[in-house]
């Protein structure tokens, strides 16, 4: 994703003290973007990815398994059915 995506995707945590870094990082390299439909699918793919922060995430969850930092998380996963529309419009058009 290119820069201004990648800022514009994040907005919300733009002048947090993270957010140049994390900016860096998910545009530092490639990105497999999918949408996934069915009921509660944020809930249910916050569940299998766990918690943000890999230290806190359950056992057999994508971040525990593949997370390095709390930034580094190896996974996003929208927060909400509102940021999902958001995003998904970002990425997909």
């Amino acid at each position: 994703l290119d820069r201004a995506t990648v800022e514009n995707f994040y907005g919300e945590h733009e002048g947090k003290p993270f957010f140049a870094d994390l900016c860096d990082y998910i545009a530092g390299g490639p990105v497999v973007a999918i949408r996934l439909e069915r009921e509660d699918a944020v809930a249910k793919l916050r569940e299998l990815i766990g918690a943000t922060n890999p230290a806190d995430a359950a056992i057999g969850t994508v971040r525990v398994l593949y997370g390095a930092s709390l930034q580094n998380n190896a996974v996003h996963a929208s927060a909400n059915p509102e940021d999902a529309a958001r995003e998904l419009g970002l990425i997909f058009g």
